[in-house]
């Protein structure tokens, strides 16, 4: 049985959760992403960065340098997904996200996945140095930044090293 707090804060999460926009690719024209190259992003202690590979979470490595497209989906509200957009394993935030699948009437129904937010993830030696909400496939609007993330992804992305693109 839950307390009153822990009651009042998961209320307060699924309300939140309840008011989030889910936004729909532009359009999808990005090859799926190798999963052998695909990420979840973790903070560790003292603001320290690793990624963990969604196929093999024996497979880490500390993030560095820009180039990381990142992603939150519809269906994975607390994780950030990324990946290094070298055009050949990972193309961009739509090559991220991919297709999903789900039942309508009975019938299963193919559909491009929607996020609650994309942009781009900048490293310096595993620490995060920006986070911005440069995606053209997306283009997640700056409030989202404040409204759209839920508190695991705004502990992971601190908003203060936010730099939104649409200035």
């Amino acid at each position: 049985m839950l307390e009153n707090q822990q009651y009042s804060k998961l209320t307060s999460m699924l309300l939140k959760r309840k008011m989030m926009k889910v936004i729909d690719p532009k359009c999808v024209d990005q090859e799926p992403a190798n999963p052998l190259y695909v990420y979840e992003v973790i903070r560790q202690a003292a603001g320290n960065y690793k990624l963990v590979n969604i196929m093999d979470p024996q497979r880490t490595l500390v993030p560095n340098g820009g180039g990381w497209v990142f992603a939150i989906m519809d269906d994975a509200p607390g994780a950030v997904i990324c990946g290094k957009a070298d055009y050949q394993h990972v193309h961009g935030h739509t090559s991220l996200t991919g297709i999903c699948e789900h039942k309508k009437g009975g019938v299963i129904i193919e559909r491009e996945r929607g996020v609650y937010f994309a942009g781009e993830l900048v490293f310096s030696a595993g620490r995060l140095t920006r986070w911005t909400n440069g995606s053209g496939h997306f283009a997640p609007s700056r409030s989202l930044a404040f409204s759209n993330l839920l508190a695991p992804v705004r502990l992971t992305l601190p908003i203060h090293l936010f730099r939104p693109e649409d200035a």
